[in-house]
């Protein structure tokens, strides 16, 4: 009999006469996972198996490793999974590997190619020696063609996060608000402008029949702006209206002073029109910058008057220098005015698209929140001028978390990019339907959970009350104690078979202790959780949220040897208790977060208190498409 440490086996008796056949048998089959006996009245011996860890079957995966993150080629989304099993009780000839059989070598070495989808990945293997006896093994990975890691701002940040497509509707409605454009906004700043002072009234426009001729005034009846998109640029025109100011002439020769010397006069303009080609553009800092080009100016209907009847016979004589000169002035003025006011006045304004806004991420067992920082800037512009016309502003994002960081990021490559579900890089293109249109990538999603993993929002220590739905006092276990630690990111992903936004949740390692009828039970557990996501408006905003666990696969090992015959009843409790727990928790979360709409406030550029002017967007619904959620709205 083998000295195993396990039960041992006790013969049966031998009845009166009869004769002890064991007497010179030897049972021991060399194998120190059996405990080995002989039946005294057969002669025949005994070999009941040992259930201990170090002899029930053994599963290794050499690759990928618990918790990889695995760069692949878009033109083969597989992996081989590799590995060896073994049991101390027999030989194994077979496994399986998520559902699929593999052979195993005379080594007990195997390997087995498996299927795999962007984002998150479970592995489920399954082994049974010749006694019989079962094993399973789970453990997650990632997998994309690219990663990308965020630390801090503005490493590792995603590309293609967010697209901001601006109609027409947006830039110019061709309408009096409501509700507020750009080009209305544009146009009160306009009606702000103090004139006055974009003129040198020491600076002469003219210098004709010995008089200095100068502008001293200028005053406007009315304005508009228009602003129209056409291909690669904004066309940006200014129209005043009923423009008029004060002249002064200066004598500045013997003669002049002969005909009244010194006088005044006035000019007046039916209407002034100032044409510009707006181009946007982004600079090597990721702001987005704004240059004027082709600037004409177009004035209609000017007459010039003097007070004096002498000075006022030589204006038919210099008539012409003077409107030139003060047409010259006047287009200067405008420059100016469209230069230093509504330039930066449209640049600042569109700046403020720019991602920059702060979400809490509450603990999915309670325990507070972990603050994020999203950051983002500028990656492109494109300008339409046919079909549905307008702007469409592509920004870079990334999310990043203060605080401690998660002992295994060093080994993690970062977010897997969706990349077209390993097809190629993804492109912003909203479909422009609506007046305005917000895509969110799921990228973006990923930096967020990315960096909440990396802060430690998976890693916590748990008592009976996060089992409170499922009374496991009934299976005789009390004083439970679990310690969560999440090796991976989690990620969502549409790029599976359905097309359905999921979660992956994958290699929580949960370490747990219990009293099991009074008796210390310890074991480690790795589980790996598929939850629905949803994606939808809340209150204005986008809310991305999990909705209820669609699947759960976990890997159980008791320590001590006497109570591994319990691990498939702890499993099966563990499993429902784990899965309620989070469900309850995911429906106490509700929204996991909310990422606000952009809003564009230029109550500071127009002179009026904070939220005065601004332009707002009012959701009216949510698509997606090809890896973003994409708002329609309306302002």
């Amino acid at each position: 009999m083998d000295g195993a440490g396990g039960d041992t086996i006790e013969p049966p008796d031998v009845g009166p006469g009869e004769h002890d056949r064991c007497a010179a048998v030897v049972c021991d089959d060399g194998n120190d996972c059996t405990v080995d006996a002989c039946d005294p009245r057969t002669g025949g011996c005994l070999h009941d198996a040992l259930v201990t860890n170090a002899c029930r079957p053994r599963i290794e995966v050499e690759f990928p490793s618990r918790g990889a993150t695995i760069v692949g080629a878009g033109s083969d989304l597989g992996v081989e999974v590799s590995g060896r099993v073994g049991s101390g009780l027999g030989t194994i000839e077979s496994v399986w590997v998520n559902g699929e059989p593999g052979e195993v070598d005379e080594n007990g070495r195997f390997s087995q190619r498996i299927d795999v989808q962007v984002g998150g990945n479970t592995l489920l293997l399954e082994t049974v020696d010749s006694r019989g006896n079962a094993r399973s093994k789970v453990q997650s990975f990632l997998w994309s063609t690219a990663y990308r890691k965020p630390t801090t701002p503005k490493t590792g940040i995603a590309f293609d996060a967010l697209g901001i497509w601006l109609s027409q509707a947006v830039l110019d409605d061709g309408q009096s608000a409501p509700p507020l454009d750009f080009a209305e906004v544009m146009n009160l700043v306009l009606q702000e402008q103090d004139f006055d002072a974009l003129v040198d009234p020491d600076d002469p426009v003219a210098s004709e029949a010995g008089y200095d001729i100068y502008v001293t005034t200028i005053e406007i009846d009315g304005s508009g702006v228009e602003l129209e998109a056409v291909d690669d640029a904004i066309e940006l025109r200014i129209t005043l209206s009923g423009v008029r100011g004060d002249l002064r002439f200066d004598c500045t020769t013997f003669g002049c002073r002969l005909l009244g010397g010194d006088s005044g006069g006035s000019y007046s303009v039916r209407s002034v029109v100032v044409d510009t080609e707006v181009r946007l553009g982004v600079t090597l800092r990721r702001r987005i910058s704004v240059t004027l080009r082709n600037t004409t100016t177009t004035i209609d209907g000017l007459e010039v008057r003097s007070d004096n009847r002498f000075t006022d016979f030589l204006l038919g004589i210099v008539e012409r220098f003077i409107i030139d000169s003060l047409v010259g002035s006047l287009e200067g003025v405008l420059s100016e005015a469209v230069s230093r006011e509504l330039g930066p006045l449209l640049r600042n304004g569109l700046s403020e698209l720019a991602l920059q806004l702060a979400v809490d991420l509450p603990n999915l067992f309670g325990g507070g929140s972990v603050p994020i920082d999203i950051v983002g800037d500028f990656q492109a512009i494109d300008v339409w001028g046919t079909g549905s016309r307008g702007s469409l502003f592509v920004e870079r994002a990334g999310a990043y978390a203060s605080g401690s960081v998660s002992e295994d990021d060093d080994d993690r490559l970062g977010v897997p990019l969706r990349n077209r579900c390993g097809r190629g890089r993804a492109r912003v293109a909203p479909p422009r339907r609506s007046a305005l249109e917000v895509a969110f990538s799921d990228d973006l999603v990923n930096q967020i959970l990315y960096a909440a993993w990396r802060a430690g929002w998976l890693d916590v220590e748990l008592g009976s009350e996060v089992l409170e739905g499922a009374d496991l006092s009934n299976v005789g276990v009390t004083d439970l104690e679990l310690r969560v630690r999440g090796l991976l990111a989690p990620t969502v992903s549409d790029c599976n078979v359905e097309g359905v936004l999921r979660a992956h949740l994958g290699d929580v390692r949960i370490d747990g202790e219990l009293l099991l009828d009074g008796m210390p039970l310890t074991f480690t557990a790795f589980a790996s959780f598929v939850a629905g996501v949803q994606v939808g408006m809340a209150g204005g905003r986008l809310g991305v949220g999990f909705r209820g666990v669609d699947g759960v696969e976990i890997e159980i090992s008791i320590e001590q040897d006497a109570l591994i015959s319990l691990e498939a009843l702890l499993r099966t409790v563990l499993e429902e208790a784990l899965t309620e727990a989070l469900e309850g928790a995911l429906d106490t979360a509700g929204e996991l977060f909310v990422i606000p709409l952009p809003e564009i406030d230029l109550s500071q550029a127009v002179g009026l208190p904070p939220g005065s002017a601004v332009i707002e967007i009012t959701p009216e619904r949510v698509e997606r498409i090809d890896g973003f959620t994409v708002i329609g709205a309306s302002l």
